[in-house]
């Protein structure tokens, strides 16, 4: 079952997430830590902000998905989280995209098999965090994309104007906590539908697919 907070501004969210994630940090081995691209950049900056130094030497970063390019390309999700200030610390990156060479099919081996060796340990506590487009799509699955189905954590397909790498549904379904963040007027009939869950098929609106699990967590901002 969905989780619905209305908060009335960002800065309660980030006050939120931080000591979340702080309290994973400080009683768990290691804690995955997750991102999207797009309005969750500028969050995930100031929750980074806040985490304490030393306790970001437990955290383990990487994307939900990734557009795919040359390493650095403008359009990656990682590029932005960069150059919108996102401090690393003492914590451990994972690039999807990491050299000029990789295919799409390599990168997303390569991603796929290091979340399956990180979610497979025991004391790992997993967190994603997630936007929602206008046209329903969440983490890097569009509509109508073709790896709904796939058997694999990370998957890769090609849409217009990218090629994407993102956590399957299957993928998603091994956190342990999904936050959805939603800071937009124009997508809250949309988190209803979803959160009704009868309205739409997961192919014509993949945030259909939050219903699955249990703790998921949507955050809707009415600024």
């Amino acid at each position: 079952m969905i989780k619905l907070i209305n908060l009335k501004n960002l800065d309660i969210l980030v006050d939120q997430l931080s000591e979340f994630l702080v309290e994973k940090l400080t009683t768990h081995d290691k804690v995955l830590w997750l991102l999207s691209g797009g309005s969750n950049i500028a969050v995930e900056c100031k929750i980074m902000d806040k985490i304490p130094d030393n306790l970001t030497g437990k955290l383990i970063i990487g994307l939900i998905d990734e557009r795919f390019g040359k390493l650095n390309h403008a359009d990656s999700n990682m590029f932005q989280l960069r150059s919108a200030g996102f401090k690393q610390k003492q914590s451990i990156i994972l690039e999807i995209i990491n050299n000029d060479t990789a295919t799409i099919e390599s990168a997303t081996d390569s991603y796929d098999q290091a979340l399956t060796r990180i979610l497979e340990e025991t004391d790992i506590y997993s967190v994603g965090q997630l936007g929602m487009g206008l046209d329903g799509h969440v983490a890097g699955l569009l509509p109508d994309n073709p790896i709904m189905d796939s058997d694999k954590l990370v998957d890769h397909y090609s849409s217009h104007p990218f090629k994407r790498i993102s956590l399957t549904p299957k993928g998603l379904s091994y956190l342990n906590q999904v936050f959805l963040v939603i800071n937009d007027e124009s997508k809250q009939k949309m988190v209803y539908k979803m959160i009704e869950g009868n309205s739409q098929s997961e192919a014509e609106m993949p945030a259909m697919i939050l219903n699955r699990y249990n703790s998921v967590t949507v955050y809707n901002i009415n600024n």
